[in-house]
């Protein structure tokens, strides 16, 4: 069965964010503008976790409470969640994408092109705002203080009960940008970004837990997790505003039928996929005017109405939303033997396949890809006396040969690459390994990228 990627990427659009148009406000009251309260409940259609982390001290987890001890969703993370949909659908700037830097715990470097006016610093003033940064708000230091025009209550726990199912999560991996065949859109460093991330929904069974053992220590164990069709209940208030900020709201909040949202740990192990329902006779909204005049008066009834169509979402999109994407193939991060018939750093397509490199990094057709661009400057900034932080050697493929035979406490791993001072191997199961280069125990001239090495628990490596 094919294997998709646990994630993929919605591509950026050839034109920039729309900054003409300049912060409403919540002081200055308008006619054509909305203000009001929108009533929402947030069924889960896949084991969801949310984790109490008051207790830094205690090894299992239990699901995030009130002081009312009922289960609860943070409104942050609802609002982050929503945003995420509402900065693809409005084509808004990228928050928290970053071009350059190092990745993981060993500090491994990577570089891709400049984002351009999809820059989140762009937006840098009341009068040159994206849209998403109108809405939900915008703090740059002591430059720029711009109040969000949205607020998000707690989501609380209304259907269902929490299962009291103890079980050890699979490991979950920090961002690794610096695999330019997933974060990268033609697969190699100094071209641009993919676009804006979003994980797959993998179905209302996802395999998620793993047996406890001592070798999997870094793995989280919960006690408790919401089951598939619980129900969490919420509030969003709005204040001043436009009829299209109101339409492309609701529609980022109660999005198509067969397409959901994400939220909560594990996203890219199965969990957290939901759908969101407006509950419209518990919501009011009312011209923003209107908003201290007799109530009955001032509200309007066709205010849903004004939700945003299916012409408003990308095939990009709503390919990384749908909710049966599972029927596609099995979801997972690839182990070795996936990568032997491309090479290693073959760009995913639409549809979260690595299927060869490809000029275009086969992204969805109907969508205009941000012009690529390579930087002129070297790829990795360095000190006096210092070689640029490139790989010396690259292996093009994983060996064709099974992984050799190993002994207790050692793991079989090939050599993806090799820098001046670090060695980033690729295990059987796929998971990234980084030794340091003066820990390899052999001859110089066997070093090479795409061999099989053995690798032992005293950090250090040789050929097998």
């Amino acid at each position: 069965m094919t294997t998709i990627n646990p994630y993929n990427f919605v591509p950026l659009k050839s034109k920039e964010p729309d900054r003409s148009l300049g912060y409403t406000g919540k002081l200055r009251l308008k006619d054509d503008h909305y203000s009001g309260k929108i009533a929402c409940i947030l069924k889960a259609l896949s084991p969801l976790i949310t984790l109490d982390q008051s207790r830094k001290d205690v090894k299992n987890k239990k699901f995030l409470r009130n002081n009312r001890k009922t289960p609860i969703l943070q409104g942050a993370s609802i609002k982050g969640m929503i945003r995420s949909v509402y900065e693809a659908i409005t084509d808004s700037c990228l928050t928290f994408a970053a071009t350059n830097g190092t990745s993981g715990k060993d500090k491994i470097p990577y570089r891709y092109a400049d984002l351009g006016n999809y820059l989140n610093s762009k937006c840098n003033s009341l009068e040159a705002l994206c849209p998403a940064c109108r809405l939900f708000g915008a703090i740059k230091g002591d430059t720029l203080n711009c109040q969000g025009k949205v607020a998000f209550s707690d989501a609380a726990l209304v259907e269902g009960t929490l299962s009291q199912q103890k079980c050890c999560l699979k490991e979950l991996l920090s961002p690794k940008p610096h695999h330019y065949a997933t974060y990268g859109k033609c697969g190699h460093p100094g071209s641009p970004v993919a676009g804006r991330k979003f994980y797959y929904h993998q179905g209302k069974t996802p395999s998620f837990s793993v047996k406890e053992t001592p070798s999997n220590n870094r793995s989280i164990i919960i006690e408790e997790y919401a089951p598939v069709e619980s129900a969490f209940s919420f509030q969003i208030y709005g204040e001043n505003l436009t009829k299209e900020e109101l339409g492309k709201l609701l529609l980022a909040i109660e999005l198509l039928d067969g397409l959901g949202h994400k939220i909560g740990l594990g996203k890219a192990i199965g969990l957290g996929s939901c759908c969101i329902t407006i509950s419209r006779e518990k919501s009011s909204i009312t011209k923003a005017c209107k908003r201290y005049e007799n109530w009955n008066t001032g509200a309007i009834g066709d205010w849903y109405s004004l939700k945003a169509g299916r012409e408003e979402l990308s095939e990009g999109l709503i390919e990384v939303l749908r909710l049966n994407k599972a029927e596609d193939g099995t979801i997972r991060y690839p182990d070795y033997r996936e990568y032997k018939k491309e090479p290693f750093n073959a760009p995913i397509n639409a549809l979260g396949v690595f299927v060869g490199t490809t000029l275009n990094g086969g992204r969805p057709p109907g969508t205009d890809d941000v012009a690529e661009s390579q930087p002129q400057e070297p790829l990795f900034k360095t000190k006096q006396g210092e070689n640029a932080a490139r790989p010396d050697e690259v292996a093009v493929a994983p060996p064709q040969e099974p992984p050799p035979k190993t002994k207790q406490g050692e793991d079989a791993a090939w050599l993806k690459e090799i820098y001046k001072d670090k060695l980033v191997f690729m295990d059987t199961q796929g998971k990234e390994v980084v030794r340091s280069r003066k820990g390899y125990q052999g001859k110089p001239g066997l070093l090479e990228a795409g061999k099989w090495f053995i690798l032992s628990g005293t950090n250090s490596s040789r050929r097998a």
